[in-house]
């Protein structure tokens, strides 16, 4: 006991100049801490913490709130530090087993149309105007809300609850996305391209059920048991449909500039009965350009009320969705390509609906910047550009992008369509939140869902704000 105590009064005496700086809150922690650990006996804390008191009494009830400070026992909350980092506000506790961060993404586009059968008009939007928070809870817990503000209708993204185990493993519960495509689990605002490609009407977004994530030092593996969307159960009066999916990724490189990416992704669904006893499938899809109005998507599955198509896909059974996916980033040069597979059983179909597609893409920073490759869960991050626009500063980061996309929703009577895109893009990062980003859309269709070869062309541009 006295070696502890002469340990004590030596680190004592050399931290003094930073204790001196302290308040009673400090002080009071350091000598409950010192008796936890057996340094003080019960008397000498006591002789301490009241010794404490006589220097440093309670505040005057005429001081300001702002300058009060109460006493605090190790037990009880301590200090709270706020951070601005990364244009952020976070709130973190002083333990950091608890924090609360703010999160949120805007962005504004713009679209030119030069229509060719189908008449797309000119237009603009907010298409994101998302905000949220994320953080952890009591060391192991963590959380995540985000509500996106866009449209017409307020639209909840996620809500979801986590646990995180000792090692490198979380399970969660509640609304995210079903871990499928490396283009879909990558966040909407590190895309390279304005919107996802093609392939991605065939993704199961986000669902509401339960999952895990897990990864190791070259791979990461993720699954989840799901049922619908967070709408999707309003007013049902029958058993609604559940699902499946897996998807596993392999990194054997994963360093600042350099990353080679393999993935392979599965997902099943089976579907519930609905009131008529009529469960319809449906894919459809913009042509890579959000702002078109859905009646006149030129891939649709369904086209039994709008178009001339007399077939539609009901009387569903199961579903299942395979996925291929491969990325290499050398310096600032990337690649990037995906292939997908549905295959739909309906009681109105012998055999089994095939609808198929893929995408290529690649980018080179002009900059020198290479995309931020996170293999802890097989996907792409946020761009930091060598230097921020700005004055006296540098020229932002600039990025060149080329994408060529296909998709197949022909199969049997069911005639969705046929595409190919191919896609220019221009991308400047102003800094790590602030991007400007321009695309051309070639459209080639052959045919449409409703049976016509068109071809539009398309402009669109964008300004983006995230945190």
């Amino acid at each position: 006991m006295r070696n502890k105590l002469a340990c004590a009064l030596v680190l004592a005496g050399v931290l003094s100049p930073l204790l001196a700086q302290a308040g009673p809150q400090q002080m009071l922690l350091l000598i409950d801490m010192l008796k936890e650990n057996g340094t003080l006996t019960e008397a000498q804390h006591q002789q301490l913490k009241a010794a404490m008191m006589a220097e440093d009494p309670a505040p005057s009830s005429k001081q300001p709130l702002a300058q009060q400070t109460l006493p605090l026992s190790a037990s009880e909350p301590v200090d709270v530090m706020v951070s601005t980092q990364g244009g952020s506000v976070k709130a973190e506790s002083y333990d950091g087993r608890s924090s609360f961060q703010l999160t949120a993404q805007i962005a504004a586009d713009a679209a030119w149309y030069d229509s060719d059968i189908t008449d797309m008009g000119n237009a603009a939007e907010i298409r994101y105007a998302r905000i949220g928070a994320e953080g952890t809870l009591f060391g192991p817990w963590e959380y995540e809300l985000e509500i996106d503000f866009a449209g017409e209708d307020v639209g909840l993204k996620d809500a979801w609850l986590g646990y995180r185990t000792m090692g490198d493993s979380r399970f969660k519960v509640g609304l995210f996305k079903t871990p499928f495509s490396l283009e879909e689990m990558t966040p909407s605002a590190n895309q390279t391209f304005m919107e996802r490609s093609l392939i991605n009407a065939m993704t199961p977004g986000r669902n509401v059920g339960v999952g895990f994530e897990t990864y190791g030092g070259q791979w990461s593996l993720a699954g989840s048991i799901f049922g619908e969307g967070a709408d999707d159960g309003d007013d049902r009066l029958d058993d609604e449909g559940w699902g499946r999916s897996l998807r596993g990724t392999w990194a054997p490189v994963a360093t600042d500039t350099r990353a080679l990416h393999l993935g392979l992704s599965s997902t099943a669904r089976t579907y519930g009965g609905d009131s008529d006893d009529e469960a319809v499938f449906r894919i459809r899809t913009d042509p890579e350009s959000h702002l078109v109005d859905s009646n006149n998507y030129l891939l649709d599955t369904n086209q039994y009320e709008t178009k001339k198509s007399k077939y539609k896909i009901q009387h569903m059974e199961h579903t299942t969705s395979i996925g291929v996916e491969a990325a290499m980033v050398h310096g600032p040069v990337s690649l990037q390509g995906e292939f997908v597979r549905t295959y739909v059983n309906s009681e109105d179909y012998m055999e089994s609906l095939d609808f198929h597609g893929f995408y290529v893409a690649g980018s080179w920073f002009l900059t020198g910047e290479s995309r931020n490759y996170d293999h802890t869960q097989g996907r792409f991050g946020r761009i930091t550009p060598y230097s921020n626009f700005g004055w006296g500063e540098g020229s932002g980061a600039w990025e060149m992008a080329l994408r060529y996309s296909h998709l197949d929703l022909d199969d049997q009577d069911i005639e969705g369509g046929r595409e190919w895109n191919a896609t220019v893009g221009v991308n400047w990062y102003v800094n790590p939140n602030i991007r400007f980003m321009a695309n051309y859309i070639v459209v080639n269709s052959e045919p449409d869902a409703a049976g016509e070869e068109d071809d539009p062309r398309i402009i669109q541009v964008r300004g983006q704000y995230d945190f």
